[in-house]
C-alpha cells in the first residue's frame, strides 16, 4: 500500500501536472506548424527554462512568507499596493481567460462525442465543473492524480502511433511566425498559479518546503516531455493539415475512431486543468479579496461564462494572448518579488541559485514576450 507521504507527494504532482496538461497541449501542434519544428523546439526549451525558474521562485516566496495568499497578495506585500492591484486585475483576466479557453475546447470535444451544439455543451461544462470547485485542494489533487495518469499514457499512445504511421518528411514545412509558439508553450507549461494549493497539500509534513520544490520540478517536467512528444507525433501524421484541436487532423492517418477517443482524452485533460485553475481563482477571491467562501465559489463558477456569452470564442488566439501577455506579466512580478523577498528575509530557504544574469535573462524573456503579444495580437 502506498505510504501516506508518498501518496501526498504524488497528489501534489498530480495537481501540478493535471493543471498543466490542459487545452494548451492540444494547441501546440497547430502552433508548431505556424512556427516550424526547429523554432518550436528552441523556443519551447526557452519557455521551459523561464517557466521552471518562475515556478521555483514562486515556491520560494510562498514558503518564506507567513500567512496564506494568492499571487496578488504576495505582490502587494513585496511590491506595494499599486502593483498588487494591477496584478489582481491581471490575474482575474488571465484566470478567467484560461477557464473560457478550457470550456471552449471542452464544448468541442463533447460535441464530437455526443453530437449537439458546441455552445450547449460548453455551457454544460461550465456548470458541472463550476459545481465541483467547492472541493478542497487535497481532494482536487487526488482527482487530478487519478485522471492524469491515464491521460499521459493515452497521449503518448496517440503520439507514438501517429508518429509511426506518419513520416518525418511531414515536418518539413516553412514557418510563418517563428516566435508564435513561445506564448503557447508558456500557456501550456505555466502552472505556477496552483503552487500555493500544492504547498497546502504538504501542510503538517516534515520538510514540507523541500517536498514542494521536488513536486514543482517533477510536476513540470512530465508535461513538458509529453508536450514535445505529442506535438511532434501529431505533426508527423498531419503535417500542414494539422487542426487547431490537434485531433481532427489525425483522421486520414488514424481513422475516424481517433476522433472519439481523442475527444474523450481531450475532455479529460481540459477537465483536470479546469478544476485546478478554477480552485485557484476561488482562493484568489477568498484570501486576497476577503470574500466569503460561498461567494468566492459562486463567482469563480459563474464569471467565466460572461465573456463566452459575449463572443470570446477564438481558442488559439485566446491561449496565445493569455500565455504571451498575462502569464508573462505574472512571471515578471514573481521574479521582482523574489528579489525583494531575499533582500528583506534573513536566512531564507532557497529553492534555486539565482544570479544576476539568470534573473535578467528570465525577466527579459517575459518582457519581450509581452511586447510581441501586444503587437501580434492587438496591433498586427
Amino acid at each position: 500500500m502506498m505510504k501516506e507521504h508518498t501518496k501526498i507527494f504524488w497528489s501534489a504532482v498530480g495537481l501540478i501536472s493535471g493543471m498543466i496538461l490542459g487545452s494548451g497541449l492540444f494547441a501546440l501542434p497547430f502552433a508548431m506548424r505556424v512556427s516550424g519544428v526547429h523554432w518550436s523546439l528552441l523556443f519551447g526549451a526557452v519557455a521551459y527554462f523561464a517557466v521552471v525558474t518562475v515556478q521555483l521562485a514562486y515556491g520560494e516566496v510562498i514558503v518564506n512568507t507567513p500567512g496564506r495568499h494568492r499571487l496578488p497578495g504576495y505582490v502587494r506585500r513585496y511590491l506595494g499596493t499599486f502593483a498588487g492591484r494591477f496584478e489582481s486585475l491581471n490575474q482575474i483576466l488571465a484566470l478567467n481567460g484560461i477557464l473560457v479557453g478550457y470550456a471552449l475546447l471542452a464544448g468541442i470535444f463533447l460535441s464530437k462525442l455526443f453530437g449537439g451544439p458546441v455552445e450547449t455543451w460548453t455551457l454544460g461544462f461550465f456548470v458541472v465543473s463550476g459545481a465541483l470547485l467547492i472541493g478542497k485542494a487535497t481532494q482536487i489533487g487526488e482527482i487530478n492524480l487519478f485522471l492524469t495518469v491515464p491521460l499521459i499514457v493515452s497521449l503518448l499512445a496517440i503520439a507514438l502511433t501517429a508518429g509511426i504511421r506518419g513520416s518525418a518528411a511531414m515536418l518539413a514545412f516553412t514557418p510563418t511566425a517563428p516566435f508564435f509558439i513561445f506564448a503557447v508553450f508558456v500557456f501550456s507549461l505555466a502552472g505556477y498559479t496552483v503552487i500555493p494549493d500544492t504547498y497546502q497539500i504538504f501542510h503538517g509534513i516534515k520538510r514540507n518546503r523541500f517536498h514542494l520544490r521536488e513536486a514543482i520540478i517533477v510536476g513540470g517536467a512530465i508535461p513538458f516531455l509529453v508536450s514535445i512528444i505529442f506535438g511532434i507525433g501529431v505533426l508527423m501524421a498531419s503535417g500542414t493539415g494539422v487542426t487547431s484541436d490537434a485531433i481532427s487532423g489525425l483522421i486520414p492517418v488514424l481513422g475516424s475512431g481517433v476522433v472519439q477517443f481523442g475527444a474523450a482524452l481531450g475532455l479529460l485533460a481540459v477537465f483536470t486543468s479546469y478544476l485546478a485553475i478554477g480552485y485557484d481563482l476561488k482562493e484568489l477571491y477568498t484570501f486576497d479579496f476577503k470574500m466569503r467562501p460561498v461567494n468566492a465559489w459562486v463567482l469563480a463558477a459563474l464569471l467565466p461564462i460572461v465573456p463566452f456569452l459575449f463572443g470570446a470564442q477564438n481558442f488559439i488566439n485566446l491561449i496565445a494572448l493569455v500565455g504571451g501577455l498575462f502569464i508573462a506579466i505574472d512571471g515578471i512580478f514573481i521574479m521582482l518579488m523574489l528579489r525583494t523577498m531575499r533582500k528583506k528575509t534573513p536566512n531564507y530557504d532557497s529553492f534555486l541559485p539565482l544570479g544576476r544574469i539568470h534573473y535578467v535573462i528570465v525577466v527579459a524573456i517575459f518582457f519581450i514576450s509581452a511586447l510581441y503579444e501586444v503587437f501580434y495580437q492587438l496591433v498586427h
